[in-house]
């Protein structure tokens, strides 16, 4: 059959089934299978039973559940909640209090289990009350936990760059050193701006009126060992060569079990054993998702490739003479539309197979790149109507969904200037790639 008829089907299809309301995942399975036995029959078949193999044995990918359900056992540990409670005695009398906190806790949760929505969700019930108690803004409060759930792709360990890692075949580890200085960046920009607007806007974010004891912060800080131990296993075990991300996932669930039986003590074994239950059944939802996204992606991709597709996007613009910049700015505006309707991951797996060959002949680095693509993604979890954060957020703070636009909203421009310094100084995500691999 014709490539350009191919094509047609390949395209046409998809979008006929995405329309329809099947989920994106077996859209294109459906639509990449539909093309390889129209274009190669019965072998064309066989190869993709191959794709399936590669994709579902992938160790690396283990990371993403493990992570996930470590995040989850934390959470119902109160050490989410524990954490709150000493970085808002130490930092609650700062302008900006509870949004300075909330950026912090972000950032050490990020640190801790790689799941933006899961840091909205853990955070925004923890921080519901005590926004009520100051008379904190809502829609600030809204808008600073929209921003610090976030940095969880970017601050390792990150699920997103997991699924960016098994679709370009790129290490996981250099993408983990990539993110943590721009998401470290990132919370301190925000940060800034929160100080900022509640020092001329004093009203949006008022103080808490008591001032904690020295003994009070001093006693709080027993909560600092063990998240030490649980960030130093994660983040140090990778970075030191001692584990690979997924054995890092791993020995971490087992340390977030023992948190969860021995931090707090749980009032008896049986809710223990519940929230490990739990926590399984989350990360087994969260690996199914992925998996099949990842699939269905990696076969309709591998069909794009055997059309030659990307190689024809890659012509076009050349033919078009665009550069670097245009190129990036163009992929920019597309990648933030999508965000405003389609999830993170699928955001990937509908892109990155386009541009591969075009990154390759512009010669822009694929672990940069990684880190572009979350940006962007990330500014897609929580501009309206589609954004995640936005939803999370909305149902655990019991707030309206246009208090969470109108609290987010303002955050898209720091991360926008986030992508342009990105741009600027590309060492930012290179540097530390370089030093440690």
């Amino acid at each position: 059959m014709d490539l350009g008829v191919l094509t047609f089907i390949l395209i046409g299809s998809l979008l006929v089934l995405l329309g329809s309301g099947i989920p994106v995942a077996f859209a294109l399975l459906v639509s990449g299978v539909l093309a390889f036995w129209l274009g190669a029959g019965a072998q064309g078949l066989r190869f993709i039973g191959t794709v399936f193999w590669n994709k579902t044995f992938s160790f690396e990918f283990l990371a993403a559940p493990l992570f996930v359900y470590m995040g989850f056992l934390l959470q119902q540990s109160g050490l989410v909640a524990a954490m709150f409670r000493t970085i808002n005695l130490w930092l609650g009398r700062l302008p900006g209090s509870l949004g300075v906190v909330a950026l912090a806790a972000s950032a050490v949760f990020a640190a801790m289990s790689g799941s933006g929505a899961a840091a909205a969700a853990a955070l925004g019930s923890v921080m519901a009350p005590e926004i009520r108690r100051y008379g904190f803004d809502t829609r600030l409060i809204l808008g600073c936990l929209n921003g610090g759930a976030s940095l969880a792709p970017l601050i390792p360990p990150s699920i997103a760059l997991i699924v960016y890692s098994t679709l370009t075949d790129t290490p996981i580890t250099r993408l983990f050193a990539a993110g943590l200085f721009p998401g470290l960046l990132m919370a301190a920009f925000m940060g800034l701006y929160v100080t900022a607007l509640s020092v001329f806007k004093p009203h949006l974010a008022p103080r808490p009126p008591a001032v904690a004891s020295w003994g009070e912060r001093l006693s709080s800080l027993s909560v600092a060992p063990v998240i030490g131990v649980v960030v130093f296993i994660v983040l140090g075990g990778i970075f030191l060569g001692w584990f690979t991300p997924s054995e890092s996932a791993a020995v971490g669930v087992v340390v977030a079990i023992a948190v969860l039986g021995l931090y707090r003590g749980l009032n008896h074994p049986r809710e223990i054993v519940l929230a490990v239950f739990r926590g399984s059944r989350e990360a087994a939802l969260v690996a199914v998702f992925i998996m099949a996204l990842i699939v269905g992606g990696s076969v309709y991709s591998n069909v794009l490739n055997f059309l030659g597709v990307p190689q024809m996007v890659t012509e076009g613009i050349r033919a078009a003479g665009l550069g670097k910049l245009e190129f990036l700015l163009l992929l920019s505006v597309v990648l933030f539309v999508m965000g405003m309707f389609i999830d993170a991951i699928t955001m990937q797996v509908l892109t990155v197979p386009f541009v591969l060959p075009a990154l390759d002949a512009m010669g822009i680095d694929l672990i940069w790149f990684g880190i572009f693509l979350v940006f962007w993604i990330e500014i897609g979890t929580f501009t309206p109507p589609y954004g995640l954060h936005l939803f999370v957020l909305q149902g655990v703070m019991k707030a309206s969904y246009s208090d969470a636009v109108i609290g987010a909203l303002p955050f898209v421009p720091i991360w926008i200037l986030g992508i342009v310094l990105l741009y600027v100084f590309p060492d930012l995500a290179l540097w530390l790639p370089s030093q440690l691999f």
